[in-house]
C-alpha cells in the first residue's frame, strides 16, 4: 500500500470517506485527510468523478 504524506505539514495521510456537499446535494468521497493540520485532498481520478457527477446535477436542473 502506498504511503501518502501531507504537503502541508509531513504527516501521513489517511484514507476516509469525506463528508462533501455540492449544491443542496450531501455525500461522501473517498479522499486523503490529515489528523495533524485537517487538510484533504482528493485523487485526480476521484476529481473527475465529482465533476461528471456535478455536470449531471447541473444538467438535471436546467
Amino acid at each position: 500500500m502506498k504511503k501518502y504524506i501531507c504537503n502541508k505539514c509531513g504527516a501521513t495521510l489517511e484514507i476516509l470517506d469525506l463528508d462533501t456537499k455540492y449544491l443542496e446535494f450531501d455525500g461522501m468521497q473517498e479522499g486523503y485527510a490529515c489528523d495533524t493540520c485537517n487538510e484533504w485532498w482528493f485523487s485526480s481520478k476521484i476529481s473527475k468523478v465529482i465533476v461528471k457527477g456535478e455536470g449531471d446535477c447541473e444538467a438535471k436542473m436546467e
